[in-house]
């Protein structure tokens, strides 16, 4: 069975001024990354799961090491692949 069991929104909640345009954008105070796995601590503490699927967003070494690792589990991940 697959169950999405956690979802949060990015919140850009920084404004920066681009040195050469001198436009302003926003930026989030935490990555995607580190949202991604602030919910799967969250998910570890409040469900059992014995997989982690996600798409290439979030395949990187940390998120990897955490899975394996501190958790335990076993992942699936898309992978992008650089030409």
């Amino acid at each position: 069975m697959r169950l999405p069991c956690a979802v949060e929104f990015v919140k850009k909640d920084h404004w920066l001024t681009d040195k050469k345009t001198g436009k302003r954008t926003r930026k989030s105070s935490k990555t995607k990354n580190r949202i991604f796995r602030e919910m799967l601590l969250q998910c570890y503490n409040n469900f059992r799961f014995d997989y982690v699927v996600s798409d290439c967003w979030f395949s990187c070494v940390e998120n990897m090491k955490l899975i394996k690792g501190e958790l335990a589990k076993e992942f699936v991940m898309a992978l992008k692949i650089q030409p």
